[in-house]
């Protein structure tokens, strides 16, 4: 019995470190690590992208003359 629970305590002690080290090399591959001021992997090759400023520009609509017809369609509605 005693054999049987030393066993399972190491294949569970196992199992925490492979899991560890399966997390910390998806993290790598995939560059998510936590701290973002070093670069790993391919993100060294990334580029930064820098904000595109755009012209800001104001169309002035007329408006539209209004005909005593289309207040009583829309005032009948």
């Amino acid at each position: 019995m005693y054999d049987i629970r030393a066993k399972t305590w190491a294949i569970m002690v196992l199992g925490e470190i492979v899991m560890e080290n399966i997390i910390s090399f998806f993290q790598e591959i995939f560059m998510l690590k936590e701290n973002n001021s070093t670069k790993i992997g391919l993100a060294d090759f990334r580029a930064e992208e820098t904000p595109v400023e755009r012209k800001k520009s104001r169309v002035n609509h007329t408006p539209k003359e209004l005909r005593l017809s289309d207040l009583m369609r829309k005032g009948s509605c």
